[in-house]
């Protein structure tokens, strides 16, 4: 199997914290990697360094051969504000689609008719969580950066979310407080503690 992200003993500090510290990881093609660890122990962090929005103090990254990459960021809603509706806001990253492929992409995640006319600002934390999923289905990428994804879902919106991770054949990257959710899509998990990263090739349960 390709591997599709090498990370090498990565470290970063803020002020006097230490947010990482020598994290590595190897991960394949196909795994479904899931990050734990408890609040601040760097999860985020990591995302951001391996997304290249933060630099890291020590250590190195690299990204397989024809990697492309969606983010579910944490903080989603804070793009979404402003007067533009649901279907513009999607539109705008497809616009070689038709409205019927754009509407149809909504109405999947449950934004369809006066729904979609909607502005960002008047989204529910829900409704944008579901919207931004409607992007990363437009941009049919092969590898899914998901920090928080279920924090605005009902239980129906969790469930279909960790079906179609299974389903999907590329790549992914998840940080959840969900336990449920993570021992039903991990395929690998890393933790992160104060005593150092644990690499385990194996399910949540395992």
């Amino acid at each position: 199997m390709n591997n599709i992200l090498e990370v090498n003993s990565i470290s970063k500090r803020f002020g006097g914290v230490q947010a990482l510290d020598k994290v590595s990881i190897s991960l394949k093609a196909g795994e479904v990697l899931a990050l734990a660890g408890d609040n601040g122990a760097g999860k985020s962090t990591l995302l951001k360094i391996i997304l290249g929005e933060l630099n890291p103090d020590e250590g190195n990254y690299e990204w397989g051969y024809e990697t492309s990459i969606s983010y579910f960021a944490q903080d989603h809603h804070e793009n979404l504000k402003g007067r533009i509706s649901a279907y513009d806001w999607l539109y705008q990253f497809g616009q070689q689609e038709n409205i019927g492929t754009i509407r149809g992409l909504l109405g999947r995640v449950l934004l369809s008719g006066d729904e979609a006319l909607k502005s960002g600002s008047s989204l529910s934390g829900g409704e944008a969580a579901r919207l931004l999923f409607a992007k990363i289905m437009l941009e049919k990428r092969n590898v899914l950066v998901l920090d928080e994804p279920t924090n605005h879902l009902d239980l129906e919106g969790v469930e279909a979310l960790a079906k179609a991770l299974k389903d999907f054949l590329g790549t992914v990257i998840v940080v959840s407080h969900d336990r449920h959710f993570v021992s039903e899509v991990a395929s690998h998990v890393l933790e992160l503690t104060p005593e150092g990263a644990r690499d385990f090739a194996g399910s949540y349960q395992e």
